[in-house]
């Protein structure tokens, strides 16, 4: 199983970034977002954030801990979560060399950034497969013919990782869009993400288009189809929060042949379930 651009972490005001464990910014973080933002915006609390130490988590593995010094060291990786989207940019349009290019220090010049677009702004650090500077590693992994596309920790991590757009990027990206190297076929693209994977895992009820099968089916406006920028939600239990990432482009999604979502839109219909582990037989 490889992912089909490189592994990706954010970062964004409201969710995890490298001053997150400063002094000062602990002191304000209780405020409402637009008055920490106001406040993180007046120079001497700036000035006083840049030259501060973390203050270490007590929690055991915390990511308060574990990502502050990643984020410290992957500027360089690190761009910006623009309009249209671009995995798949130039090293110099990194936050460190854009920091360079104006005679600026990189963590002033990303502590300025996180507090774009109102504190919206979101920055990803594309920390697998990007050493380059191009997805050419993940090409050639999806070329090969006992891969399939996925990601084996899809679901964790979800106030600094969004991989549910992995699906619409394969269309967009590899079959579409790719403008740094050659592109892929879109039935390889889909068959990677569909048959391949279900007979990788023994589904055989699934996927093709035949009398007797399930009737799962996504009805693709290719030449439509976009990914949005992801945006933090608070909406796990206990006021947790994750990324997600709108894609539109979808005319119909059907399960078990009834259509669950229409022009992107939730239908409401749930025919679906659980797919649960049973005991083999003899």
């Amino acid at each position: 199983m490889v992912a089909p651009r490189a592994g990706t972490v954010l970062t964004t005001l409201s969710g995890y970034h490298l001053f997150m464990q400063r002094p000062t910014y602990l002191r304000l973080a209780h405020l409402p977002f637009d008055k920490l933002v106001a406040e993180m915006r007046r120079p001497e609390v700036k000035a006083a954030i840049l030259v501060e130490e973390d203050v270490p988590d007590p929690r055991p593995g915390s990511m308060q801990n574990v990502l502050p010094p990643v984020f410290a060291t992957a500027l360089p990786l690190t761009f910006e979560m623009g309009d249209p989207l671009d995995y798949e940019p130039t090293l110099d349009q990194s936050l460190a060399a854009r920091a360079k290019a104006a005679g600026r220090d990189q963590y002033e010049y990303l502590y300025d950034f996180l507090l774009e677009d109102g504190g919206h702004a979101v920055g990803v650090f594309l920390g697998a497969n990007y050493i380059d500077g191009n997805l050419d590693a993940c090409r050639a992994m999806l070329l090969d013919p006992n891969t399939v596309s996925g990601l084996s920790d899809a679901g964790a991590h979800v106030n600094f990782i969004c991989d549910m757009s992995n699906p619409t990027f394969d269309l967009t990206h590899w079959v579409r869009d790719r403008r740094r190297g050659d592109k892929l076929p879109v039935e390889q693209i889909v068959a990677k993400a569909t048959s391949k994977v279900a007979s990788a895992f023994g589904l055989a009820d699934r996927v093709s288009i035949e009398v007797g099968k399930r009737g799962d089916l996504n009805l693709v406006d290719l030449e439509n189809l976009r990914i949005e920028r992801p945006t933090l939600h608070r909406d796990l239990p206990a006021g947790g929060t994750r990324f997600l990432q709108p894609a539109t482009g979808y005319v119909a999604t059907i399960n078990r042949g009834v259509v669950v979502r229409a022009h992107d839109a939730d239908t409401g219909a749930r025919p679906g379930r659980v797919v649960r582990p049973t005991a083999a037989r003899p």
